[in-house]
């Protein structure tokens, strides 16, 4: 029963707000919303250099909404905040109205 009311008070909202026009996207990095004309390109191949020590780890490149359009931020070698830290890459979530960045962390 409480998911058919769940199910039927989403469906309500939905037809109230209507759908959002084919060409609209949105993307939300942190606190930001920027109206796009899409989502993020396809990650692009980058050529990781060798490591200069045990202390850095690869941060891997990911496309972000700069100055009206997609710019490429390259990856990176990063100090380690401890030694036995592992980086866990940010990444793009996909929704039917938009994008959301979520940010890597040091985990």
């Amino acid at each position: 029963m409480v998911k058919v009311v769940g199910v039927a008070l989403g469906a309500a909202l939905m037809l109230s707000f209507g759908p959002l026009p084919a060409e609209a996207h949105k993307v939300i990095v942190f606190d930001d919303v920027y109206d796009t004309p899409g989502p993020p390109p396809p990650e692009q191949a980058e050529m990781i250099p060798p490591s200069p020590g045990e202390k850095v780890v690869w941060k891997p490149g990911h496309w972000k909404w700069k100055d009206g359009g997609w710019a490429w931020e390259p990856g990176r070698y990063e100090e380690k905040p401890v030694p036995q830290a592992v980086w866990v890459p940010g990444h793009w979530a996909y929704h039917y109205w938009g994008s959301t960045w979520v940010p890597g962390y040091w985990a």
